[in-house]
């Protein structure tokens, strides 16, 4: 993760109720201007500060065609979207996957719950996902 994403990040954190308009708005512009690829973040931070319940999707997306991990995901979306507001970590972006973990995993830490889809013992990230998930003590739900 970038400096500038890392500051959009720390700042979007750090808002104090009542600034989240202005400080969203600053968000996607900078983004825009600069190409960070934190349009999720972003959106999610806002739905956080908005007193949405957020549930994180989490499944294999490596190794897969587009249009196979975007069905899955959106299938997933749909079961959660009973009790959550469902949070989507896909992006395209000219990212390394380091780079696309350390904003997965920022995404993430906005979220209450985290739905893990079939085959994510099968996914590196994941895992890492799951794990993080844990740590935090969030509400695991398993598609298995």
């Amino acid at each position: 993760m970038n400096l500038a994403q890392k500051k959009v990040i720390r700042t979007l954190n750090s808002c104090l109720v009542g600034q989240e308009f202005n400080t969203y708005k600053w968000a996607k512009s900078i983004n825009g201007l600069q190409s960070l690829h934190l349009e999720v973040f972003i959106e999610t931070w806002w739905k956080k500060a908005n007193g949405y319940k957020l549930c994180y999707i989490s499944g294999p997306i490596t190794g897969l065609e587009k249009d196979v991990y975007t069905a899955n995901f959106n299938n997933a979306a749909d079961i959660v979207s009973n009790f959550f507001e469902p949070i989507i970590p896909i992006f395209d972006a000219p990212l390394e996957w380091h780079e696309y973990m350390e904003i997965d995993l920022a995404i993430l830490s906005l979220c209450e719950a985290i739905y893990m889809m079939k085959g994510w013992k099968d996914s590196k990230g994941a895992k890492v996902e799951h794990l993080k998930a844990k740590i935090k003590g969030m509400n695991i739900y398993y598609e298995d």
